[in-house]
């Protein structure tokens, strides 16, 4: 292979990285250059670090570019703040989604009153609520389903971000559902035998209602 082509190769990697990802996304498009950049100077360390004329392997370069490439952003303030937030929860509802299925416990209607949907779910009431993060209530359609979160979770899941912006953002969205009481984003919800304070999103949020789902242990 040409050392163009090479250089070419490597630059293209580093910049496919997840965390390089995430900061082109936050980035203003005008200083996007500078991220090209280090993606250059990454290039360069491998190829130095093949020819055995640095000791380092190509991990410890790619992480200590990406530290660089960190600290510059906040020095710099070169987020778009819309864009972050954009990009930040959309990342936390993909998470979300892919934690249904063992963070929370799933819950359906047995003759008139909630109920773990399966055995596993059974077993995951008998822990602590920090074991789990809250509930899915089933419903007849997706479309009457709920994901609860409890606030302490919801807090944790939102580091690095305000989570009562979050919270609004997605209650702006018709995604979240507030208290009719008190005017609170977050709101109390009957679960299995008793009822708590949530924050409360609408499970189509997560699956398009024309979506396929097979996230629920149940069915």
């Amino acid at each position: 292979m040409k050392l163009r082509e090479r250089i070419d190769q490597e630059h293209q990697a580093f910049l496919a990285l997840p965390p390089v990802q995430n900061i082109w996304r936050r980035a203003q498009p005008e200083l996007r250059s500078v991220i090209r950049r280090f993606a250059l100077y990454a290039a360069s360390l491998h190829l130095a670090i093949e020819a055995n004329i640095l000791p380092w392997t190509g991990e410890e370069a790619g992480a200590g570019l990406i530290a660089c490439l960190e600290r510059w952003v906040k020095q710099r303030g070169i987020a778009n703040p819309a864009i972050a937030q954009s990009q930040f929860i959309t990342d936390f509802m993909r998470k979300l989604a892919d934690d249904l299925p063992d963070r929370f416990i799933h819950i359906h209607k047995v003759k008139g009153r909630f109920a773990p949907a399966t055995d596993s779910d059974t077993a995951k009431l008998q822990n602590s609520p920090a074991a789990y993060d809250g509930f899915v209530k089933h419903g007849k359609d997706v479309k009457d389903e709920l994901v609860l979160i409890r606030p302490e979770a919801w807090e944790k899941r939102c580091a690095g971000a305000d989570p009562a912006a979050i919270a609004r953002h997605l209650y702006a969205e018709g995604d979240l559902l507030a208290s009719d009481k008190d005017g609170k984003l977050s709101k109390t919800v009957q679960t299995v035998g008793r009822s708590e304070r949530f924050y409360v999103l609408r499970r189509t949020a997560l699956v398009p209602p024309d979506t396929s789902d097979t996230s629920d242990p149940g069915k």
